[in-house]
């Protein structure tokens, strides 16, 4: 492939950590972190939080997100295979300049997320000041039924502000103005189980 492109499997010879940087969500004090099952890794949830208190009180417990440890890129086409339980909410990450938390660990400011849940696809655009910490809004969504337990093929390319996204056979596209320059992708899991079974960045097609 490319010396600039990327892709692994999350089998356990499939991947190796040492490619990716774990960063922790501004929202919460809980480091995250991945479980190996077979061909797939999970975000590590809270094993005695039901389904609702994932979605709830106790979201923070079940949040895990990395990124890839490579220089940042412009155009970009990403591709994951993942799926979720319950509700949701696997999701494809594009992610400005990291930040730190107060013990030194790398921590998202500026970033994008492109989330599956069984209604559809939320866009969320997070920003970050010193101030006035996180905060974030709902750039775009689309909505259609996606089945709970079943992988499903996500699909996003960024081209400047333009967002081209596929879940399996279907498409859809937005505008985001205001974007970094240069992003790095990576993959977050949170409110509930999520699988990751592949991975994979490419340049766009012309």
């Amino acid at each position: 492939m490319p010396s600039g492109d990327y892709a692994c499997r999350f089998a356990p010879d499939g991947w190796d950590e040492q490619d990716w940087i774990q960063v922790k969500s501004p929202r919460w004090d809980h480091p995250g972190g991945w479980v190996q099952r077979g061909e797939h890794i999970e975000n590590r949830v809270p094993p005695d939080a039901a389904p609702a208190q994932m979605l709830g009180v106790r979201a923070g417990e079940t949040y895990s997100s990395m990124v890839l440890a490579r220089a940042p890129v412009q155009d970009v086409r990403v591709r994951a295979v993942v799926s979720f339980d319950d509700r949701m909410a696997p999701l494809v990450v594009l992610a400005g300049p990291l930040g730190t938390d107060h013990r030194g660990a790398p921590e998202y400011r500026q970033h994008i997320e492109i989330a599956l849940f069984d209604e559809g696809v939320n866009v969320w655009h997070h920003t970050w000041t010193e101030a006035g910490g996180p905060a974030w809004n709902k750039a775009a969504w689309w909505a259609c039924d996606l089945a709970p337990g079943t992988p499903h093929e996500l699909v996003v390319e960024r081209r400047g502000p333009n967002l081209s996204l596929a879940v399996d056979d279907r498409r859809c596209g937005c505008r985001l103005e205001g974007l970094p320059a240069a992003v790095r992708p990576g993959l977050t899991g949170c409110e509930g189980v999520n699988r990751f079974y592949e991975f994979a960045v490419s340049t766009p097609e012309d």
